[in-house]
């Protein structure tokens, strides 16, 4: 269906250049991300109690990239996602134009992304690279986390916060998702269920068109925030609901990591209400423009997945504390619905009663 090298090619020509770092900035980067993400384990266990699902993900590869790498994952990603049997019927041509897609979102996407977890990446049998080419259908990969080094900087640099505390809040944020998916190992193959029910659907596959804005809801959802854009709008109902099933599945996960990585206190994160404020108003305060590109590419409705998601997740820890939410984690039956996310009492009486 997509053209790999296209999409690789076209995302990484399209991106902005990072911050200036000399090398030794860059070497600090590098060694400070990799370690606040391991440290984040185990504040991840305490504040959710998912001990064992948390030793597992402590054995994830942590991959500190830059914006070409980001890139280059995520086309291995949604590649990995989608799998293969959706190629009939479709051109060279068809091919060439969702990789060009794809790449330009990516390309948005890049120059703003801090982190991902990644959970259908897998490094080599050597460990020589982080981005395999195309990891085969047969393995059962226990993810790779990603973290955007330049991103971090920027966005650090721009708010004027404390580097360590900043690194290990975005560690803490990414490492929940790898727990979050250790705890629940069904569901990396649940969310790609989904997207292939939405390329099997044949109303989403009538022409290049809808090949591309399919690809770049798939785009999207496998970064890890879907939501109401534009592009996801335009899909057929069917494959819109679908959508909206996945974008539950995800406020879920974004929302859950919100909490988590506002619940270590400053005891551990000592500028941690500092960052949140100037992080909740560098959200706000974007230009016209800036606006646009992230209803574009559905960055917007990422916010709102926190805010709603994360409103979700303290109901449910109010009503039924840690094992509350440990529920929804235990079966793909217990995943909140579209509706339930805006209801939690909704959920709590189905899954909790």
């Amino acid at each position: 269906m997509i053209d790999h090298a296209v999409a690789e090619r076209v995302g990484i020509a399209a991106t902005r250049p990072g911050p200036a770092l000399s090398l030794g900035e860059a070497a600090d980067a590098v060694g400070a991300l990799r370690s606040a993400s391991r440290r984040a384990v185990g504040y991840v266990a305490e504040v959710t109690g998912f001990d064992d699902a948390a030793e597992r993900a402590a054995t994830v590869p942590v991959f500190v990239v830059d914006r070409s790498g980001f890139i280059r994952a995520n086309v291995q990603m949604v590649d990995a996602m989608v799998g293969d049997g959706f190629d009939a019927g479709v051109t060279g041509a068809d091919r060439r134009a969702t990789a060009t897609g794809l790449g330009v979102a990516l390309a948005v996407l890049a120059s703003r992304v801090l982190g991902q977890f990644d959970p259908f990446g897998t490094p080599t049998d050597d460990g020589a690279a982080p981005f395999p080419s195309r990891p085969a259908a047969s393995e059962a990969p226990d993810g790779r986390l990603l973290l955007v080094a330049p991103n971090v900087v920027a966005v650090e640099r721009a708010m004027g916060v404390t580097p360590a505390d900043f690194r290990l809040w975005v560690g803490l944020h990414e490492m929940t998702h790898a727990v979050q998916f250790a705890a629940a190992p069904w569901l990396a193959e649940h969310l790609a269920g989904m997207l292939r029910q939405v390329i099997a659907d044949e109303s989403a596959m009538s022409g290049t068109e809808d090949l591309i804005r399919m690809v770049g809801a798939v785009a999207r959802t496998a970064w890890g925030r879907p939501g109401a854009s534009i592009a996801l709008d335009a899909l057929p109902e069917p494959a819109r609901l679908v959508m909206e099933r996945t974008t539950a599945v995800m406020s879920l996960l974004e929302g859950h990591a919100d909490v988590v990585m506002d619940a270590v206190g400053p005891d551990i994160i000592p500028s941690l209400a500092a960052i949140r404020a100037k992080f909740n108003a560098r959200r706000r305060g974007r230009s016209g423009l800036d606006r646009l590109v992230r209803r574009l590419a559905g960055l917007d409705a990422k916010t709102s997945q926190y805010v709603q998601g994360a409103g979700f997740v303290r109901t449910v820890l109010d009503v039924a504390g840690r094992d509350g939410i440990a529920a929804a984690f235990a079966t793909e039956d217990n995943l909140p619905t579209p509706a339930e996310i805006a209801n939690p009492a909704a959920w709590v009486a189905r899954v909790l009663a």
